[in-house]
Formats: structure tokens, sequence, C-alpha cells
């Protein structure tokens, strides 16, 4: 009886385990796509002339 109830014990821990281990996965992926920066257009340095801007 005892090993059965220490089977069924660690069989209800290793499934909350993969389901914390998924969860976690989860969460960093998602922190992961939030720390990458948003592509920015650049503007080129200097003046831009009357006919640069013509074009």
């Amino acid at each position: 009886m005892k090993l059965t109830e220490l089977e069924l014990k660690t069989v209800n821990l290793s499934a909350k385990h993969d389901s914390l281990a998924q969860q976690l996965a989860l969460v960093t992926a998602a922190i992961r796509q939030l720390m990458v920066e948003p592509p920015t257009a650049k503007r080129p340095i200097g003046f831009i002339t009357p006919e640069q801007k013509e074009k």
C-alpha cells in the first residue's frame, strides 16, 4: 500500500513539474519578445538641399 501511494505522489509531482516548466517556458518566450527592439527608420545625418527634396 505504501509503495502505490509513493508511486502516485511521484506521478503527481512529475505532472505538476511538467506543467510549471511549460508555463515558465511561455513566460520566458514572452519576455524575450518584449525585449526585442522594434526596427526604426533611420534618417540620414546632415542637411537636405532643395534639389534633394525634389527627388
